[in-house]
């Protein structure tokens, strides 16, 4: 077996635990499985990145941040560079889910995960730079973020990053307008 299908195993087994830990509510079930995933590598593929995000999608439907042990699994993730990790742990500061509220934490974390390209930490750093939320206001970045995340093929943020684009446009923004034009050409 080749390491990618490995590592999808193992992302199914970790989603598996998580699953099946919360449905029974067995926390050690659950603390298994965020530690087999916390102990692997990040992502090298879109595949693999669908995998993490479907863990995350658990973590989030079952309200596991407001677990003890979870926000510090999440931590691990994100500070070995995980950008999916960096984008939900972005979330939970700017929601204050398992960790206290901090919108300036909030916006490095999400800027660590868009500045690996990810289009969910994109789309979240233009907003915060949209509404002044843990930065000082800054349109030209928020278009600038909005753009990346619109160029993505990841449908949810695409769609997203459109329609700040657009609103911004509505309001007058150039470099909106702008960049709502490139993006018809490609």
């Amino acid at each position: 077996m080749n390491k990618c299908n490995e590592k999808i195993l193992k992302y199914e087994r970790a989603l598996s635990l998580l699953t099946e830990g919360t449905a029974e509510r067995n926390q050690e079930q659950i603390k298994d499985g965020l530690e087999l995933f916390a102990s692997m590598e990040n992502p090298a593929d879109e595949r693999e990145e669908n995998a993490v995000r479907k863990i995350f999608e658990v973590i989030l439907r079952k309200e596991l941040y407001d677990l003890a042990f979870v926000p510090g699994m999440i931590k691990k993730l994100a500070e070995q560079g995980n950008a999916v990790a960096q984008c939900r742990l972005g979330w939970m500061y700017m929601e204050g889910r398992g960790v206290e509220q901090d919108l300036k934490k909030a916006v490095e974390w999400y800027r660590k995960a868009a500045e690996q390209g990810n289009a969910s930490g994109q789309c979240n750093l233009g907003r915060r730079y949209e509404y002044g939320q843990g930065v000082e206001q800054d349109y030209e970045e928020a278009v600038k973020w909005y753009t990346k995340s619109a160029e993505q093929e990841y449908a949810p943020t695409k769609k997203a990053a459109k329609k700040a684009l657009e609103r911004l446009a509505e309001q007058g923004n150039y470099d909106a307008e702008e960049a709502l034009e490139k993006l018809k050409k490609k």
